[in-house]
């Protein structure tokens, strides 16, 4: 090689050996940095998608979509040829229903007894949202019954101030159930109840069917928005039988 002359590099050091690829700093950790918008798209895509899965989930839900609040009342009539509207129903009502005094037909499944004292269901809420159901019972004497209990008393004994007393005793009880399935289906309707004329198509109307339960009962509780009157069943029974309390009442949606 002549004195003077140059070598080209050729990229290689001394060692023979590449140099080390130089690091560039990591910008998008400095304050400031700006995220070039294809990167900025990707992400807002990401959250939206998201989004729309979680909002699309709750809309499905049903105690999302079906949320809703009835108010109820199981009343009986206070007078001696009023309605009841309740019952008692068993497929062995010549063992469930008798008595020392009488035993009903073995047809007669259910016994319907008139209004002596009577049991309201009253404040009766239904959440459909907060999936509970709560109401009281009110315990009491009809004004008819109030005479002939007065005079048995005073017969027993008791004063008349006593015998007053006692028969004008009212109980309250509260009652708080879980709705553990509620299960909504389509009632039909195919007159139009204001104009008398035929509805096509008939016009779609939900009911709704649910089980309430709490530690002491577990009750059935049928409830049609388009009449309103609704049924309430407790099923029960022992190790011979069985029967179920019914009761009549109306309910209103809140909301």
């Amino acid at each position: 090689m002549k004195k003077g002359s140059t070598i080209k590099s050729t990229g290689a050091n001394n060692t023979g050996a590449f140099p080390k690829k130089a690091l560039l700093p990591d910008l998008s950790t400095a304050p400031g940095y700006q995220y070039p918008l294809c990167e900025k798209g990707k992400s807002m895509k990401s959250i939206f998608f998201a989004v729309s899965i979680i909002v699309l989930a709750l809309l499905s839900s049903p105690s999302f979509t079906q949320a809703e609040t009835f108010e109820c009342s199981f009343i009986q009539e206070k007078y001696p040829s009023g309605k009841p509207n309740a019952a008692s129903c068993s497929m062995l009502p010549e063992e469930v229903y008798s008595s020392r005094w009488y035993t009903p037909e073995k047809t007669q499944h259910c016994k319907i007894d008139s209004v002596y004292s009577y049991e309201d269901l009253t404040d009766f809420l239904v959440d459909t949202n907060m999936k509970k159901a709560q109401w009281v019972v009110d315990f009491g004497l009809t004004e008819d019954a109030k005479t002939t209990q007065k005079a048995y008393y005073i017969k027993e004994g008791f004063s008349k101030e006593e015998a007053e007393n006692r028969v004008n005793v009212k109980k309250k009880t509260e009652v708080y159930t879980r709705i553990v399935s509620h299960n909504i289906s389509k009632t039909r309707i195919y007159i139009d109840e204001i104009t008398g004329k035929s509805l096509d198509p008939p016009k779609e109307i939900p009911e709704h069917n649910m089980i309430l339960s709490n530690i002491n009962s577990t009750y059935l509780l049928y409830l049609p928005e388009a009449s309103g009157h609704a049924i309430l069943m407790e099923p029960t029974g022992m190790a011979d039988s069985s029967w179920v309390q019914i009761r009549f009442g109306k309910c209103r949606k809140l909301k």
